[in-house]
C-alpha cells in the first residue's frame, strides 16, 4: 500500500527547479531595482540608496519565501493527489481480485479486507478492520514462519456462520527497508467444490466397484434361494405339526428378509430404467403420508405437511420417487424412536430452476461422523433385521440419475434431508 512520509515527500521535490526558479525571482527584483536607481534615482543620496537597497533586500526575501511555501504547497497537494490515486489503484486491484486477501500489520491487526474475502468469509470489512485475525478466523498467524518467508498450506476454516470451507491459504511476511516485518498477507482460494468433486469421483468409483460386486452376489444367492423358498412352501403344505410349521415360519421369515436383501442388492446394481414421465411431487408425498398413516410404526408420529400449492412438475419415474420418499420418511420415524413427541415435517417449494422437499424430523440428531458415510451402501445404525444399509443409498442413486442433489443438515433435535430436482417450466 502506498506510504506517506516526509522522506517520500523530500525525495518528491524537485529541487533543481526551486533553485533555477528562486535565481529567476531574484535576478528579476535585483534587475528591476538596478533599472530603479539608474532612471529615476540620481539625484538621491547615499542614505536613500540604503533604503533602497534595504527594501529591495526585503523584498527579495519575502518574494523568495512566498515563492517557496506556494511551490511546496503544491508539490504537497499534488504527491498527497498521486497517493490517493495510488491508494484508490491499489484498492481497485485488490478488491477485483478473485482470491481472498488479508493484510494485517506486523501485530496481527486488520488492516485490509477486500472484497472476495467478504463473499467468502461472510465478515463485513467494516466489522473486522482494527480487529486481531486470530479473533475472527482460526488460520495460522505468519510470525509463524521465517522473515520473507512464503508458506502455503490448505485446511478447514469456519465462516461467519459456521460454515467449514477448506481452503488453500498463501501466508507471507513483507519487510520494510530496514529489513523488519511491516506486514503479513494472507491469500486464500476457496478448494471447497473442488474437495466436494473430487468426494463425488472417489464414491462414485467406489459405487461402480460395489455394484459390479453387488450384481453378482445378488444372482448368487438369488437363485437357491428361491429352490429354498419353494421347498420351504411345499413342507408348510404337507406337514401338520404346529412346532414344526413355527419353525419353518422363522426360516421362511429369514428367507423373506434374505429377499428383501437381494431385491436391494439387484435395485442397487442394476437400477430400473421404466418411462420418465411429467409428475408432481406433491402427489407423491400425499401418498406415501397416506400409505404410513396406517403403520404401526407411525402411530404415535405427527406428520405435518406444507406443500407449495403451485409445484411445478418434475420429469421422473414415479415408482422410484415413491421408493424414494418412502425411504427418508421411515428413516425420519426410525429416528424419532423414543421421543415423546415425534414429529416429521414435509416441505415443498420451488425456485427458478428446481423443485425442492426438505423431510424434517425432531430425533436425536445424526452425528458429524455418520454424516459422511450416510450414502454408503450397506452402512446402516439400525439393529440387525431392522435395515439393510442401501435405502440411502438406492435414493441418492435415484436422485443423481435424474440430474438432482441430496443435502443433509442435522443436529440434536432436527434433522433435515432436502432433495433438490429439476423443475419443468
Amino acid at each position: 500500500m502506498p506510504n506517506l512520509s516526509f522522506k517520500n515527500f523530500l525525495k518528491e521535490i524537485r529541487f533543481p527547479y526551486l533553485l533555477a526558479t528562486s535565481v529567476l525571482i531574484i535576478g528579476l527584483i535585483f534587475g528591476g531595482f538596478e533599472i530603479i536607481r539608474i532612471t529615476l534615482l540620481d539625484d538621491f543620496d547615499a542614505e536613500a540608496i540604503r533604503n533602497l537597497h534595504f527594501s529591495r533586500g526585503i523584498l527579495t526575501a519575502i518574494s523568495l519565501l512566498g515563492w517557496i511555501v506556494w511551490t511546496l504547497y503544491e508539490f504537497r497537494k499534488q504527491f498527497l493527489a498521486a497517493i490517493q490515486h495510488q491508494g484508490d489503484q491499489f484498492r481497485r486491484i485488490m478488491n477485483n481480485a478473485s482470491e481472498a486477501i488479508i493484510i494485517t500489520d506486523k501485530t496481527h491487526t486488520i488492516t485490509f479486507w477486500n472484497d472476495a474475502a467478504t463473499s467468502m468469509l461472510g465478515w463485513n470489512r467494516k466489522d473486522v478492520v482494527g480487529k486481531k485475525l486470530e479473533d475472527i478466523i482460526k488460520i495460522p498467524v505468519a510470525s509463524r514462519f521465517a522473515k520473507r518467508g512464503q508458506q502455503e498450506i490448505e485446511l478447514d476454516v469456519n465462516d461467519h456462520e459456521g460454515q467449514i470451507l477448506f481452503v488453500a491459504l498463501t501466508m507471507t511476511s513483507i519487510l520494510d527497508d530496514e529489513g523488519n516485518i511491516e506486514i503479513y498477507t494472507y491469500t486464500m482460494r476457496n478448494l471447497t467444490a473442488r474437495a466436494i468433486r473430487q468426494a463425488q469421483m472417489a464414491r462414485s468409483e467406489r459405487m461402480a466397484s460395489l455394484g459390479h460386486m453387488a450384481a453378482g452376489v445378488a444372482h448368487e444367492i438369488g437363485n437357491p434361494l428361491t429352490a429354498i423358498s419353494s421347498i420351504i412352501q411345499l413342507l408348510q403344505r404337507k406337514i401338520k405339526d404346529e412346532t414344526q410349521l413355527e419353525q419353518l415360519g422363522r426360516v421362511r421369515e429369514n428367507i423373506n428378509r434374505i429377499t428383501r436383501i437381494v431385491r436391494d442388492l439387484v435395485d442397487f446394481s442394476r437400477p430400473k430404467s421404466p418411462e420418465i414421465t411429467t409428475m408432481n411431487l406433491n402427489d407423491t408425498i400425499n401418498e406415501v403420508i397416506g400409505l404410513l398413516k396406517h403403520d404401526a410404526r407411525c402411530r404415535n408420529v405427527q406428520f405435518n405437511m406444507e406443500l407449495e400449492s403451485n409445484l411445478p412438475p418434475i420429469q421422473a419415474v414415479p415408482d422410484q420417487l415413491y421408493q424414494v420418499f418412502l425411504n427418508f420418511v421411515l428413516n425420519a420415524v426410525d429416528a424419532c424412536e423414543g421421543i415423546s413427541k415425534p414429529q416429521v415435517t414435509l416441505l415443498s417449494e420451488s425456485d427458478d430452476l428446481n423443485v425442492i422437499i426438505q423431510i424434517i424430523d425432531n430425533g436425536s440428531g445424526i452425528p458429524a461422523n455418520i454424516k459422511e458415510r450416510i450414502f454408503e451402501p450397506f452402512f446402516t445404525t439400525k439393529e440387525v433385521g431392522k435395515g439393510t444399509g442401501l435405502g440411502l443409498s438406492v435414493s441418492h442413486n435415484i436422485i443423481s440419475s435424474l440430474g438432482g442433489s441430496i443435502k443433509l443438515e442435522s443436529k440434536p433435535g432436527n434433522t433435515c434431508f432436502t432433495v433438490i430436482l429439476p423443475a419443468v417450466r
